[in-house]
């Protein structure tokens, strides 16, 4: 028997947050959601959602609609300027979802919340969290919003999905600890004009440039590059007809090192960043949400940083050196890059492996799926 429903308050109304918000819902909570922005992100952000994301929310009904939406890429292809290197066949992992489905998260936010209002639950926007105190009766925080007197509210439990900057994790005192690499990143969303495959990842290595082009909803695509100046790197391959957004951000490797503490817990970014590449920031945060949700309702809260603590170390283990190996120019692993890599994927259980990585299927998987399944 379920224990029984306990008052719990998410901050951060992000694909974690709202996850969080839907998994509670779907098992008969209603959570509050808060977030001190006025909607939904504006900005394409994160883009690649894995297989075992689906899965997760296809329970909930948020899968469909994302997929409807979503672009689904089959392959990743890399090549140098003059020539291909190797090919990955997504499609070959089986399963439900044979593929990586590519929708900007302002949109997965969009539908997530219409979900949300599905289960009779809005998110309170331009509600920020001002402090929290954990007690031995629950959570004493302290709510803002712009001319309005401060609210203060007691929840049981208190879920920080509030992003790398995270107000819950500073208000109980975890250590972000970690590093950040020196250089800045380059993303462009573009519209293009190309003969490369519609439904692939592309990534060129064009030492000391790495360069990747990812379809959002063609001809819209997303570069990507270890240089800010992206634009100024587009393989001749690639014409660019307009530019819809631009940015260039840093990449930090950090992690907590216990995903909660008493009745608060943390999920996503607040808990965990790493490089984009390889997509898993998005997808990870959100199985992070889900688990915890299946935790609270099964009243095993205590095991949720054992469980996911781990998920997250190796997901930074696997990201960090794969980012480096990608984007370093030194002759070793130029070398490996161009010529070993290649030979190393013909073997079928490093090609299997490699696949299972590149689609995040190779942490355990969610409990309870495997149950119904």
């Amino acid at each position: 028997m379920s224990p029984p429903k306990r008052s719990i308050l998410i901050v951060g109304a992000g694909p974690t947050g709202l996850t969080a918000a839907i998994e509670l819902a779907r098992r008969g909570y209603s959570p509050r959601i808060v977030d001190k922005d006025s909607g939904p992100a504006a900005e394409s952000r994160a883009l690649g959602i894995n297989p075992r994301t689906l899965a997760i929310l296809a329970p909930s009904g948020v899968s469909a609609p994302l997929i409807a939406a979503g672009t689904k890429v089959r392959a990743a292809q890399f090549h140098t300027a003059t020539r291909d290197l190797f090919r990955i066949d997504i499609a070959a992992v089986g399963g439900r979802y044979p593929f990586i489905l590519m929708l900007p998260q302002s949109e997965v936010e969009t539908i997530l919340v219409e979900v949300l209002v599905g289960f009779g639950i809005n998110v309170e926007w331009q509600t920020e969290l001002l402090s929290l105190e954990p007690g031995d009766t629950g959570v004493a925080v302290q709510l803002g919003r712009a001319a309005a007197p401060t609210e203060i509210v007691r929840a049981d439990i208190v879920i920080g999905a509030d992003g790398a900057h995270s107000r819950v994790r500073k208000c109980v005192g975890l250590d972000f600890s970690g590093s950040a690499y020196e250089t800045e990143w380059g993303l462009a969303d573009c519209i293009v004009d190309s003969d490369l495959a519609r439904e692939t990842v592309h990534a060129f290595d064009l030492a000391p440039v790495l360069f990747a082009m990812l379809p959002i909803r063609w001809p819209l695509v997303r570069f990507f590059s270890d240089q800010a100046d992206v634009l100024g790197h587009v393989p001749p391959a690639i014409k660019v007809m307009e530019v819809r957004w631009r940015t260039t951000f840093r990449i930090s490797h950090r992690q907590v090192e216990n995903y909660q503490k008493g009745p608060v817990f943390l999920a996503g970014d607040a808990a965990h960043i790493h490089s984009p590449v390889g997509g898993r920031g998005m997808n990870i945060g959100i199985e992070d949400a889900a688990w915890l949700a299946w935790l609270i309702d099964e009243g095993q809260t205590a095991r949720y940083t054992a469980e996911r603590w781990p998920v997250g170390r190796q997901v930074l283990r696997t990201v960090d050196p794969a980012t480096r190996l990608l984007s370093s120019d030194d002759p070793l692993p130029r070398a490996l890059r161009r010529n070993l890599l290649p030979l190393a994927l013909r073997v079928p259980a490093i090609r299997r492996r490699a696949l299972r990585r590149l689609t995040a299927l190779d942490t355990p998987a969610p409990p309870w799926l495997s149950a119904s399944a």
